[in-house]
């Protein structure tokens, strides 16, 4: 029975190791005091599947031919038990079955029998027992056996009445040895019938039984193959299963692995039987079945036969939705009629709103032109290949960008199999893209030599404007950018100033101007070169469309014949002079016209002086240099008169202009008229006279500040210099003017020092000028001297000075000059500027609060800052007086409070911008310096010599500002709906609000209703409708695409019109796409 020896050595194996760890192992022998109460010698057994077993021999012939003797050793009791004995038997995998005459052997009691839970007792007398189970049968539970390990159990246990022996237990085991069942295919439906054509048709009825299948290990392999067909998976099922070639596509052939359940599950529910095209008639699919869990592989194959019935339904006409194609050119329309397996009579109609269809004539079909189109009859296996050659060609310098498009409409009438005659319309959109036409300038010329013109002399220029795409109604209104330049900075004036635009009044060479009025302007330019210029020119004219389409340049060379011109001085007739003033000669000039090169000045004067940028010379005064150099000088010329000439009261001034080699070029002369004046010539500006010294004639002294006598100066030595320690304030109180009229003249005060800072109290006198390092005062000499007795010094440079003191009358005549040298003590006390952070980062339109910048200074006086912001605005949060954003700031604080500031410094980027679209930084700049006060009136040249400056860049990264769509007016009616009367169109004005100008896709439609826009042409929107109700304007979905400013002109004039006799509620549906650049 055991027909492997491996699988014999394996079971024995097996039940050692269970009998190793039973607690019975010793109730086969026992000695004297423990005896054997149930015993067998062969603990192991083995069977067949599906079979009745014996265990033990049978003398009574009640063994039947299906039961196999398993053991011809019995089970026995130990015959020593007296009494009554109860043997308790548990089966697992397996039922038993008693000998008949034993179960009715009244010696037998039968203790609880039951065969449905496979619990088994028996009670009686030792011997009837023994008989019982000399007869015991047993059968496995069906289709179990031992492939997968498992065996069939027996369990025993014994007790006596008189507590002799309890529960002794004991255990046989049985190995089921698997027969193979063979596989069935069970086909219900008989025939199946599918249509022809490429529809798929799912296969039902298909089942597959295997009794030796019953758990999930045991995998059938599953064949299935059509002859004229194809079958397809459909499915998430798939993925379970392997499948020979591609799930996604059909095939003649399917080869998958699983189990039983899951196979019939698939074959259920997921197969499909798809037809060959244009096949009809009979057709089969043979499924095959090999059985992958036997050792004897076993195949089995059914076959299900297949009909395809011809479908003669009426073919569908298919065409294009949208077709795009170029400005003056064709397009093929590519239309297809569905095939069909009957034959049907087709007329065909196709026509168009704008162009030209084209079809040629065959054998099988008949084309006749109509208005806008073609008409044809033929079958509808001639017709589909016809359709392939339709040809749409546009009209000439037609598109349809900006308004609506072309509509191609297709009639098709077909006889059914009735002779019935059925009709259809389909139509496809025809988008036609602008395509510019090169070269629309030109010159009018009779020749094409190089124009000429002489110098200082115009010239007249017509050129033609020719734009072929202007006939097309799309261009009316359309505004073309016109610029026209020269090389030479050449001058133009248009033939026509009508209807032209000038974007910057300060530049004539850029205007706009339509298409008409830009033909007029064109028609007669005057060409007017620069003043003497003589040479060769390029005249530039660029013209480009409002769309930016396509520009067109043409360049026009020019040749100006030069005319010699002689070069000129230009002098007033006269010029008049105060007798105490240096005048300044006004209105002198020297023309070269032809730039001839360089030359020599030569002037001179009778009784005065000349001097150009106030730089005195003797009576005459000459120059070299260019034409330009020249008159640079003349026009700064000035004039001074002798103080000891007392009785001329006019002057001559003569000018030549030379050659390098000494040649006369031109010359001139002019008259100075002097006014007669009396002047007081003993005032004049000193040091203070002091008793220093009894012994020594000292004219004056003076003390620094830091108390000690600095010098004693005598007359005969220079100028004594003045001390002063860098940062301190200094008492410059040391000078006086001396004069007999101290109360009746007014007198002119100039004081400077460069280096430093100057102050004065200035009661009793007029300030003309002031600033830190300089002054000029005005006022009589009493008032004056009282000034110079509050004479201040601070130096905060720490380098030497000079302090310039000059009296004069009548604003330019100078009485008294002192010129003071200043030593100053230079003191370390670094001021600088430093940050944390050598890059910010912020978000578009996002304040950023911008830490750690700080001004290191020691030193005692205060610091003047200037903030700056480029690509922004910043604000100091910590100031009291809470100022707006601004661009620039001064702040003068000492150090502790200005740190502060700093540190509240937030910065705004400008709106919208950002570091990625303009690949550069915002950035913020502080410039500071050191200041003993804080004064108002200093600019930014102030910073020009700072002390220490920082910038610091700010990276901005950008964010997206997303549309939004808002309605302009207010819901009337219900508050939460429009209310209009049926078959009536509503006015919905709408608008789109857009920050970043990005492209948007607007689509709007409505389930129960209809929409339409209502507008001019020359809108920058692409759009395009679907199928409405017949009347040309309104449509169930319109779908728009271009910026914010063209789709808002649509939006403002939209309108809302419910369905044919609909009324109830609905919705308007606006679908916003924001597509960036």
């Amino acid at each position: 029975m055991i027909r492997s020896p491996i699988k014999l050595l394996c079971f024995n194996i097996l039940f050692l190791l269970l009998k190793t760890t039973s607690s019975l192992t010793d109730d086969f022998y026992q000695s004297d005091d423990h005896r054997a109460f149930i015993s067998y010698h062969e603990p192991l057994l083995h069977m067949e599947e599906d079979s009745w077993g014996m265990i033990g021999a049978s003398d009574r012939g009640e063994s039947k031919e299906d039961t196999i003797v398993l053991s011809d050793q019995p089970i026995r009791l130990n015959e020593s038990m007296k009494g009554y004995v109860e043997v308790k038997i548990v089966t697992i995998n397996s039922s038993l079955k008693l000998p008949r005459w034993q179960q009715r052997n009244a010696a037998i009691q039968n203790c609880s029998f039951d065969t449905d839970s496979k619990h088994y007792c028996l009670g009686g007398g030792v011997d009837d027992l023994n008989d019982v189970l000399s007869q015991l049968a047993i059968r496995p539970d069906p289709n179990f056996n031992s492939r997968n390990g498992k065996l069939v159990k027996l369990h025993f246990s014994v007790s006596t009445s008189n507590d002799e022996i309890r529960e002794k237990e004991y255990d046989i085991y049985i190995s089921v040895e698997a027969i193979n069942d063979p596989t069935f295919i069970t086909v219900n439906p008989g025939t199946i019938q599918v249509p022809e054509g490429n529809t798929a048709s799912v296969i039902q009825g298909i089942k597959i039984s295997d009794t030796d299948c019953v758990d999930e290990s045991d995998y059938l392999e599953v064949t299935l193959e059509s002859r004229q067909g194809q079958l397809k998976i459909k499915g998430d099922e798939v993925v379970r299963f392997w499948i020979q070639g591609d799930r996604n596509r059909n095939f003649r052939k399917l080869v998958f692995r699983s189990n039983l359940s899951e196979i019939n599950g698939l074959l259920e529910e997921s197969l499909y039987y798809v037809p060959e095209e244009n096949k009809v008639g009979d057709d089969q699919i043979i499924i095959t079945v090999e059985d992958l869990s036997s050792n004897r592989t076993q195949t089995v194959e059914a076959t299900l036969p297949v009909f395809i019935y011809p479908d003669c339904s009426l073919p569908s006409l298919h065409v294009p939705t949208m077709i795009t194609l170029n400005e003056d050119s064709a397009a093929t329309l590519n239309a297809s009629i569905s095939p069909s397996s009957c034959e049907f009579d087709i007329d065909l109609n196709i026509t168009t709103s704008s162009g030209k269809i084209s079809l040629v004539s065959s054998d099988e079909i008949e084309v006749t032109d109509i208005y806008n189109g073609v008409s044809g009859s033929g079958s509808n296996k001639a017709w589909n290949s016809a359709l392939q050659k339709i040809v749409y060609t546009s009209d000439s310098n037609h598109y349809t960008i900006g308004r609506d498009l072309v509509v191609i409409k297709f009639e098709i009438g077909m006889k059914n199999q009735k002779e019935e005659y059925e009709t259809a319309r389909r139509e496809t959109l025809v988008q036609i893209k602008n395509v510019p036409d090169p070269h629309i300038l030109s010159l009018v010329s009779s020749s094409n030599k190089i124009l000429e013109t002489k110098e200082d002399q115009h010239l007249q220029l017509s050129l033609r404007m020719n734009d072929p795409d202007i006939l097309d109604t799309t261009h009316e209104g359309f505004i073309y950018k016109v610029s026209i330049t020269s090389e030479r900075k050449a001058q133009f004036v248009l033939g026509s100033y009508h209807g032209v635009i000038f974007p910057n009044d300060n530049d004539q060479s850029k205007f706009m101007a339509g298409y008409n009025s830009l033909v007029d302007c064109l028609k007669n330019i005057t060409y007017i070169p620069s003043k003497d210029f003589h040479g060769h020119d390029i005249i530039k004219i660029s013209a480009t469309d409002s769309d930016g389409d396509f520009e067109d340049t043409i360049e026009i060379p020019i040749t100006v014949i030069p005319v010699f011109d002689e070069p000129s001085i230009n002098l007033p007739q006269k010029f008049e002079c105060n007798f105490a003033k240096v005048c300044e000669l006004d209105g002198n000039s020297f023309d070269d016209p032809d730039g001839n090169g360089s030359f020599k000045l030569k002037m001179n004067t009778n009784h005065g002086r000349l001097s150009s940028f106030y730089r005195r010379s003797s009576d005459w005064y000459d120059s070299v240099g260019s034409a330009f150099e020249l008159n640079e000088t003349l026009s700064s010329l000035v004039y001074f008169r002798s103080p000891d000439i007392s009785s001329k009261h006019y002057d001559t001034i003569s000018i030549s202009v030379l050659n390098e080699d000494d040649s006369l070029v031109t010359s001139a002369s002019t008259l100075v008229f002097i006014e007669e004046m009396t002047v007081d010539k003993s005032s004049f500006i000193r040091y203070k006279k002091l008793s220093y010294h009894s012994d020594a004639d000292c004219l004056s002294s003076f003390r620094s500040t830091n108390g000690r006598d600095v010098i004693c100066h005598d007359s005969d030595e220079g100028v004594p210099s003045l001390y002063c320690v860098q940062h301190e304030t200094c008492d410059f109180n040391y000078f006086e003017i001396d004069t007999i009229d101290e109360t009746e003249t007014d007198f002119e005060l100039r004081l400077s020092a460069p280096d430093g800072f100057l102050h004065c109290e200035t009661l009793g006198v007029i300030e003309l000028e002031r600033s830190d390092t300089s002054m000029i005062l005005r006022g009589k000499a009493f008032n004056l001297n009282s000034v110079l007795s509050t004479l201040t010094y601070i130096s905060h440079s720490g380098s030497n000075d000079i302090l310039s003191l000059s009296l004069l009358h009548n604003e330019n005549f100078v009485l008294s000059e002192l010129n003071v040298p200043i030593e100053v003590t230079e003191v370390d006390d670094n001021l600088f500027l430093k940050s944390l952070r050598e890059l910010f980062f912020t978000d578009e339109d996002t304040p950023l609060r911008l830490g750690g910048t700080n001004v290191e200074y020691d030193g005692k006086f205060m610091v003047k800052a200037l903030v700056e912001s480029f690509n922004g605005e910043f604000k100091l949060i910590e100031r009291t007086s809470n100022e707006d954003w601004s661009s620039s700031l001064f702040l003068c604080e000492y150090p502790r409070d200005l740190n502060r500031l700093l540190g509240s410094l937030t910065f705004m980027p400008d709106r919208d911008w950002n570091s990625e679209e303009t690949g550069d930084y915002a950035e913020l700049k502080i410039s500071v310096k050191k200041v003993a006060v804080c004064s108002d009136d200093e600019g930014l040249q102030d910073f020009t010599l700072h002390e220490s400056m920082l910038e610091l860049p700010i990276h901005v990264l950008p964010i997206n500002d997303y549309p939004l769509i808002e309605f302009q007016s207010q819901i009337q009616g219900d508050e939460d709906f429009h209310v209009v009367p049926e078959d009536i169109a509503l006015d919905i004005p709408m608008r789109v609000s857009d920050v970043d100008d990005d492209i948007l896709i607007i689509s709007i439609k409505s389930p129960n209703g209809t929409v339409a826009l209502h507008t001019g042409h020359g809108n920058h929107v692409y759009a395009y409708f679907t199928e409405g109700n017949g009347d040309g304007s309104f449509y169930k979905e319109i779908v728009m695409k271009g910026r914010k400013e063209a789709i808002n002109v649509y939006l403002g004039n939209l309108q809302f019109r419910g369905d044919e006799s609909y009324h109830g509620n609905t919705a308007l549906t606006v679908d916003m796409i924001l597509r960036k650049l």
